[in-house]
């Protein structure tokens, strides 16, 4: 009975949303984000490089991708294109990892620490 109630308040969630904002967060007719708010954010990863740089699964967690990226660069290829140069970017990944920044008020969280490590040194690991 849990899941039922979950997908009716996931349900009940979506109908807030405009088709247009979750139209966003599909690919072909399936959804595979939740918004929250208007800006979508997509994490993509090419098959081809991934296979190639020898990866397998796929990340479950920050950590992983970072390890995958320095895997990947290793392999010769630029392991991310990420954009945190606005700092209204980097909401999708505090999200993330649990943080919120409520516009610059709570940003000095255990959780948010965290995630902007994590995002400097994968921005550091795209410099050629």
């Amino acid at each position: 009975m849990k899941n039922y109630k979950e997908i009716l308040q996931l349900s009940q969630i979506l109908r807030q949303f405009k088709k247009k904002v979750k139209d966003e967060w599909k690919y072909g007719s399936e959804l595979y984000g939740i918004p929250s708010t208007a800006a979508p954010a997509l994490f993509v990863i090419n098959d081809d490089i991934w296979r190639e740089a020898g990866l397998s699964d796929y990340p479950a967690n920050w950590q992983e991708v970072y390890k995958a990226a320095h895997t990947i660069k290793n392999a010769g290829y630029m392991p991310l294109c990420i954009e945190i140069s606005n700092l209204y970017h980097i909401t999708q990944y505090l999200l993330s990892f649990g943080g919120n920044w409520n516009a610059g008020v709570d940003m000095n969280t255990a959780e948010n620490r965290e995630e902007m490590q994590v995002l400097l040194f994968l921005k550091c690991l795209t410099k050629v």
